[in-house]
């Protein structure tokens, strides 16, 4: 199940992936293309670098649950 973090994590990534592709095509019809691709690019960079870092957060955080669960099957186990 996915937490809220982890869904603001999608949504995050998926608004800079529309927000770049809007603004290069937005850009390449209208005749200030160089200044409207750019910040396009500069959101869209700063938003895929914020989805990374909480795909980083969410994959430390399972992995330490997979950790804490392993080691109470192996508890169980050996009991």
């Amino acid at each position: 199940m996915m937490s809220k973090l982890d869904a603001a994590s999608a949504q995050v990534t998926q608004a800079g992936s529309v927000i770049t592709f809007v603004s290069a095509i937005f850009g390449w019809l209208v005749e200030n293309s160089a200044e409207i691709s750019v910040v396009g690019l500069l959101c869209g960079i700063a938003l895929s670098i914020a989805g990374i870092v909480f795909q980083v957060r969410r994959d430390r955080r399972e992995s330490a649950l997979h950790e804490k669960r392993m080691e109470e099957r192996l508890r169980h186990a050996r009991d």
